[in-house]
């Protein structure tokens, strides 16, 4: 009862909600051009919207609630000319400051003066590190993901698949669309793509964020979707490609070229609703992508290992299909509802080497997510809005060979038929693992926010979310293991290869902040309160873990769902606090210094909460449990940084952070039971890390034909673990416990990134390099043996990521000409592009051989038995991508 009274006070006090995180904020002061003195009661309109204002008793105007995007301000007042300003850019969480003169009218009336805004080099207001991409940026770029922008921004890497932020793992990271989370709490991933064409701003904060942004300890991705105006526009846009590669010894088939092999077709519309009056607005767009990949298998074997078709088959195949749908009420001049829907459908496979001439025993995976939301919005005036907003997600994940578990064309891969060596391809057999889950996220949330000054921006706001996560996974087994023919079935619910599991788990979070600006100073300042409750079970005697199969004498032959009540206690709920500041000095009026620090708090990983909820466990230290009862995971980031303007087009930013992780996810030492012959491993708050480095970047502003964004980024990530299941993978080794932090799978030490537009009478061109410093990787030698020798005097692992990979090298390019044509009284452009990825096809070294720290070969096949395939060593999958050209053209209109 007192949280809901001093939330209602705060409503009271600011008159007003809003939802934060989309929108920005425009500011200025209206000036007599003759006198320099400020105009009172000018109307000020953002042209193509509802929203405005007017100047007060100094001239000063101030306008919140607009959203993301480049527009056209009209300045009007009685006895002076009209000025419009155009490209006047909005970004989210910033404030635009956009002052003007304006002169007396002369006897010609109705005259209009049209300035141009300009882009600002720097931004007074940035109070820590992010970076904004708008939707002109990233048409600009041979880009096709806004997964591919993010990897260009300052401190981003990609290691494992996932984005890292500052050296953190990937789950550290929170995606939102339009304000809401599209997280997929069960392992931190992104559960929705939204296309490129789609986005209006591309938000990447990786420094410490303010207080409304939760539930991440590295970043934030916030994007923010197009809205429909009031004119119809529309893009077609088609494009085919393939894989043009000299590589064709190391990639198998990629010298077979057809422009089917890569296809994609996309359209987009927005606009107004007929009849109504030019209240309803929409934006709908829908992509079909298909891309066969550059891994192929050789169907040489069957399943049953009788002698295949000798048939290509791409393994490592996508195909992709993604809607995004917005429709905006403008209900009243100022009431806003909008309606939005987000939707991908993904068919793909991950390349198994092991499967390599038995691709149909490989697994083939597919992903469904989407998410919705609506959201009311209410100005109240020009200091005070806001917004209420309900939110929907869910993501549902599956794999397995064969659909049907009961499929006959499954075969026993105990066989001897089907058996293989090391360094020897699988030549029957198949994965027998069946995996569903399905993750669904509901979002109710509301701020407040109130100019309460010119110098105080206040924003609180309330947010609950509640998971709904199910979860089914098991290996097909043997029905009549006595008999000579394999039967297979699905395993029992007691069986040690069954799971599965439905929990409901909730968060509660609470936030307020100020945003305070003077003149020679900004502050932004907040503290948020998190509530988690997993609503998971914890063991009652944690040295009786399975009710299956109880340890005591007394519950041998029990019914164990009769025992649940008996073996477990619900797990506590968990709470965190967390205080954030960030100051900004401008220095001069070409320079501002930054700097913040703030403490993070997030859930860990929920697949890490809920692993074997039935704590299944057999003879043997090999049993892994998951812990319901984690608590959230901290890290305190620092940072400092300064902007510099170098020149009217030329702006730098350098920053140095330093971050402290605590508490992070690892496993536990062995845990006994009852028996002497049985342990087990369970998930906690015991690994560490910490993380420190420099971002540098520059920035010219287009002119002249052309613009550049130039960045680098030096950091170190050591920890005592990269992966929560490390301590019990040493485990399962007989290794000693880690009592020291070594550098992170992730740690990439040196990212240069440079991107180069330019434009000149209808043709573009842009291009992208990125420079790579070599990931770490634990050596591990064949001791004894040289290049080509066959004697086996085994190995010895050297210091854990002591060495390091090969650096990486790619060039993209695209080149595009754009003709006019008008149609229909209207300017149509029809544009026709080429895109190259690795332009210049280099063979860069993701994966290594342990021995040799390189991909191109290893010494273990040459002891590994007079069996042993010679093609084995070759591996694709440690490559990037070959060069990749894909040619096409858009119709815009």
């Amino acid at each position: 009862m007192k949280f809901f009274k001093i939330l209602s006070l705060l409503l009271l006090l600011s008159g007003t909600l809003t939802f934060a995180g989309t929108k920005g904020k425009l500011v200025g002061k209206v000036t007599d051009q003759n006198t320099d003195e400020p105009l009172i009661g000018v109307n000020i309109l953002i042209d193509g919207t509802y929203l405005g204002g007017t100047t007060d008793a100094d001239g000063k105007y101030l306008i919140l609630n607009v959203p993301p995007g480049t527009y056209k301000v009209i300045y009007r007042y009685i006895g002076y000319q009209t000025v419009e300003v155009s490209d006047v850019r909005m970004n989210v969480d910033f404030t635009t400051n956009q002052d003007v003169q304006m002169a007396e009218e002369t006897l010609e009336l109705g005259q209009t003066v049209v300035v141009s805004a300009g882009r600002e080099l720097i931004r007074k207001d940035l109070t820590s590190s992010q970076a904004i991409i708008t939707s002109e940026d990233i048409e600009a770029m041979p880009v096709e993901e806004f997964e591919d922008v993010l990897q260009m921004q300052a401190g981003v890497t990609r290691g494992d698949g996932g984005f890292h932020i500052r050296g953190g793992r990937s789950s550290e990271v929170t995606f939102r669309v339009d304000g809401i989370s599209v997280t997929d709490v069960f392992d931190g991933s992104n559960g929705v793509e939204i296309e490129n064409n789609a986005i209006q701003s591309l938000q990447v904060i990786s420094g410490t964020f303010n207080a409304e942004y939760g539930q991440a300890m590295s970043g934030i991705i916030n994007v923010v979707t197009k809205d429909g105006g009031r004119e119809y526009k529309g893009e077609i846009s088609a494009y085919v490609g393939d894989y043009l590669s000299n590589s064709d010894d190391i990639f198998m088939n990629v010298d077979e070229i057809s422009p089917v092999h890569i296809y994609d077709y996309s359209f987009s519309l927005s606009g107004q609703i007929p009849f109504t009056n030019n209240s309803v607005t929409f934006f709908t767009n829908f992509r079909q992508n298909y891309n066969q990949g550059f891994l192929y298998g050789r169907r040489e074997f069957n399943t049953d290992g009788t002698p295949g078709d000798s048939a290509f088959v791409p393994m490592n195949r996508n195909a992709w299909l993604t809607m995004q749908s917005k429709l905006t009420w403008q209900f009243a001049p100022t009431i806003k509802l909008r309606a939005a829907f987000n939707f991908e459908d993904r068919e793909f496979r991950n390349y198994d080497h092991f499967f390599k001439f038995n691709p149909d025993g490989a697994l083939k995976q597919f992903q469904i997510g989407f998410n919705t939301s609506l959201n009311f919005e209410h100005t109240i005036n020009e200091a005070a809005f806001y917004t209420l907003k309900y939110g929907m997600f869910e993501k549902e994940y599956e794999h397995y060979t064969y659909a049907d578990p009961f499929d006959s064309r499954f075969v026993d891969n105990s066989l001897p038929e089907y058996a293989v060596s090391s360094f020897e391809f699988s030549q029957g057999g198949q994965n027998n693992n069946h995996f569903k889950r399905n993750t669904r996220t509901n979002v109710f949330k509301f701020d407040i926010t109130s100019q309460i000054s010119s110098e105080h921006l206040v924003k609180a706001g309330v947010e609950a979310r509640l998971h709904r996560l199910n979860l089914l996974n098991y290996s097909t087994i043997n029905g009549t293991p006595s008999d000579t023919i394999f039967t297979p079935i699905k395993p029992a619910e007691n069986h040690i290869n069954y799971g599965e599991y439905t929990f409901e788990p909730i968060e509660l979070a609470f936030y307020v902040q100020d945003k305070i600006e003077y003149e020679d100073f900004i502050v932004n300042v907040g503290v948020r309160f998190d509530y988690f409750d997993s609503k998971g079970n914890i063991l009652k005697d944690p040295k009786d873990p399975s009710r299956y199969t109880p340890l005591r004498d007394e519950y041998e032959n029990v019914d164990p769902n009769q025992l649940e009540g008996i073996w477990y206690e619900k797990a506590s709920p968990k709470y965190s606090i967390s205080p954030r500041i960030g100051m900004s000095f401008p220095i001069s009026a070409d320079g501002v210094i930054h700097a913040s620090y703030g403490h993070f708090y997030q859930i860990p990983e929920f697949r890490l909460l809920y692993e074997n909820p039935g704590f299944k466990i057999s003879r043997g230290q090999g049993n892994l449990l998951g812990n319901s009862d984690l608590n959230p995971q901290k890290t305190v980031m620092y940072e400092i940084g300064l902007q510099q303007k170098l020149t009217e087009l030329i702006a730098m930013d350098i920053t140095g952070f330093y971050r402290d992780i605590r508490d992070w996810v690892g496993t536990s030492v062995l845990n006994e039971t009852y028996r002497p012959d049985i342990f087990y491993s369970k998930y906690e708050n015991r690994d560490y890390a910490n993380v420190r480095g420099i971002t540098l970047s520059f920035r010219r502003n287009f002119e002249n034909n052309f613009s550049a964004n130039v960045s680098y980024t030096f950091q170190v990530a050591e920890g005592s673990a990269s992966d929560p299941v490390d301590g019990f993978n040493d485990i399962q080794a007989n290794r000693e416990p880690r009592r020291n932090i070594i550098p992170m799978d992730w740690d990439r030490r040196h990212v240069l990134n440079a991107t180069i537009y330019g434009a000149y009478e209808g043709w573009g061109a842009s291009i992208i390099g990125r420079y790579e410093s070599g990931l770490p990787y634990t050596p591990n030698p064949v001791q004894g043996t040289q290049r080509g020798s066959d004697v086996n005097t085994g190995s010895l692992s050297l210091s854990e990521n002591s060495k390091r990979r090969p650096t990486l090298i790619t060039i993209d390019l695209q080149l595009n000409k754009e003709i006019e044509l008008p149609i229909l009284d209207k300017s149509t452009r029809l544009t026709f592009f080429a895109r190259v990825y690795n332009l210049l096809d280099t063979r860069n070294e993701q994966g290594v051989w342990d021995d040799t720290g390189r991909a191109t070969y290893t010494l273990r096949n040459t002891v590994s038995g007079a069996n042993a395939d010679p093609r084995y060593i070759i591996r694709p999958d440690f490559y990037s991508s070959p060069r990749r050209v894909q040619v096409g053209l858009s119709l815009n209109f």
